[in-house]
């Protein structure tokens, strides 16, 4: 339903909701692509912090680009608690 093809069309709502039942059952799979629905906000509402709780899960089951995507929230602070040090001089360390 999410690429739209063959004989369904593209449906990001009954991609989520299938996506959601893998990943309920522990489908790495499933946690991925649900996590990347809730961080573009297709068929469900946006939300960076549920994107973050699924990728988290699929990279500590130890895939590289859950692991790489989880790197990006971290580097622009979605979805995750930042804390920034600042030196001396006021620089971010």
């Amino acid at each position: 339903y999410q690429a739209g093809e063959g004989a369904t069309e593209q449906d990001f709502e009954k991609a989520a909701r299938w996506y959601a039942l893998a990943a309920e059952q522990g489908d790495v799979e499933g946690q991925y692509s649900l996590g990347v629905l809730y961080y573009e906000g297709k068929g469900v509402a946006q939300d960076y912090y549920e994107a973050v709780r699924l990728m988290r899960q699929v990279a500590e089951a130890g895939d590289a680009g859950a692991q790489l995507n989880l790197g990006y929230a971290y580097l622009y602070g979605e979805g995750v608690s930042v804390v920034r040090v600042f030196g001396t001089d006021g620089c971010l360390i």
